[in-house]
């Protein structure tokens, strides 16, 4: 079993990381460009990603991109 102490570190971590990916979810959504479903599954994407080693960068660029392809194929 993991530590609390350990989970609330790990937690704090991925919510810095997503801060930037969260906006740009939350705006998209606002916007009828995506569903609150698609957005969950690029959240949980980039989550998936934080946990592999990804840092900030990356992952911005990543799901970005992502993102942008899936809004071209609507």
């Amino acid at each position: 079993m993991v530590a609390p102490k350990l989970m609330f570190s790990m937690a704090t971590i991925m919510y810095a990381k997503m801060d930037e990916i969260n906006i740009v979810l939350a705006d998209l959504v606002a916007q009828e460009k995506l569903s609150y479903k698609e957005s969950q599954n690029f959240l949980d994407f980039a989550y998936e990603l934080v946990l592999d080693g990804y840092n900030d960068e990356e992952i911005t660029k990543i799901v970005r991109t992502e993102i942008n392809h899936e809004l071209e194929n609507k």
